[in-house]
């Protein structure tokens, strides 16, 4: 049970102080309000303003200087080390958005590690603890197991998941930045839904609890919008898993007139295969995708997507890594990217030969 004993006053007084001088309200180098004017404020004795000042000076936020009394402290630049684990296959995505963001990690004086994992396995696993251990903080991204960021949080390395585990919800102790399955799944179906199409069909891996999340995710939103849904499903080791899909397209009575695959990447792979082999995109089926940045390759021109920010998922990661480390006994921080809707012409409404009715 979640205790709702309630935190002293002297932590809110701090945590008062904190954010003016983080939100700039407070300037380095400037004289803190002096402790009767906090006494007056907070209605508090002398006693309780000494504490709360005396942990913000542990915090180096604030020091005593001769003659003046209490400022806030000159912010120095300590440089850190933050190190990123992708998980599962190298993806050149996260290294591009990783390498566009250098600039930005250099203001925010990081130093950035990236560390390929191919597979997790209890070798590799004691490596990447081990690397963990010598960074200052670590973002885990790509295919994370759960028993991977237990591991590394319990080694005692500062850490923000990136995403959803693949097997698992988050660890409730750990921070994480995470996407809004629902809501992507939801504004994919929304926007064909707009276009007029009725019978949809989600084309997605198998395999693990974020598909799995997505399948759901897929399912309800047409329940929702009382449309008519349906799943097919190929597993994530196989490799040839376009050429199932058309024959699955062959067998249906009444074809779906859209189709949402969750990888953008595997959308245009789809859209092209489809409309060489007797399924022209977008007369006859309309294909749409997810995609996590428009830096993604091979994602097709003019293909309908919904993205997500994966750079704003990078600083936000970092930046909850750099206030873990500046306050001690930080709580957890559980943090949603909205993704936005990229309409292309791949995806229009599924018109009927003579161009005028839309087919439902």
């Amino acid at each position: 049970m979640i205790s709702t004993k309630p935190k002293p006053r002297y932590q809110l007084i701090a945590e008062d102080i904190r954010s003016r001088i983080k939100s700039g309200a407070l300037r380095p180098g400037e004289a803190m309000p002096s402790y009767r004017t906090l006494m007056r404020q907070h209605g508090v004795t002398i006693g309780t303003v000494r504490q709360a000042i005396q942990s913000l000076q542990s915090e180096q936020l604030v020091e005593t200087q001769p003659r003046i009394g209490c400022v806030v402290a000159e912010k120095k630049q300590v440089w850190r080390k933050v190190g990123v684990a992708i998980l599962g296959a190298s993806n050149p995505t996260y290294a591009a958005a990783l390498e566009a963001l250098q600039g930005e990690f250099a203001r925010m004086a990081c130093d950035v590690t990236v560390n390929f994992v191919a597979a997790v396995n209890d070798s590799s696993l004691d490596a990447l603890v081990d690397w963990g251990r010598r960074q200052d903080g670590v973002l885990l991204l790509g295919w994370v197991p759960v028993r991977a960021i237990e591991a590394i949080s319990a080694a005692g390395v500062r850490v923000v998941q990136c995403g959803e585990p693949i097997d698992g919800p988050y660890p409730a102790h750990v921070s994480c930045v995470a996407i809004s399955v629902e809501g992507v799944i939801g504004m994919a179906v929304g926007h064909l839904l707009g276009l007029g199409h009725r019978r949809i069909a989600l084309y997605t891996p198998s395999g693990s609890r974020y598909f799995d999340m997505v399948a759901r995710s897929f399912m309800a939103s047409c329940t929702e919008y009382g449309i008519h849904g349906s799943v097919e499903l190929h597993r994530i080791s196989d490799d040839d898993f376009i050429h199932p899909l058309k024959e699955w397209l062959d067998k249906q009575a009444t074809p779906p007139s859209a189709l949402l695959v969750e990888n953008a990447r595997t959308a245009s792979m789809t859209v092209r295969y489809l409309t060489a082999n007797g399924w022209p995109v977008p007369s006859r089926i309309s294909v749409m995708g997810t995609a996590i940045s428009t830096r993604e390759p091979g994602i097709m021109e003019g293909l309908s997507c919904v993205l997500t920010a994966t750079s704003e998922m990078f600083l936000r990661a970092v930046g909850i890594l750099l206030d873990a480390m500046e306050t001690r006994n930080a709580f957890p921080r559980h943090e949603i990217i909205v993704s936005k809707l990229v309409p292309g012409q791949t995806c229009r409404p599924f018109l009927a030969r003579a161009g005028t009715a839309v087919v439902r």
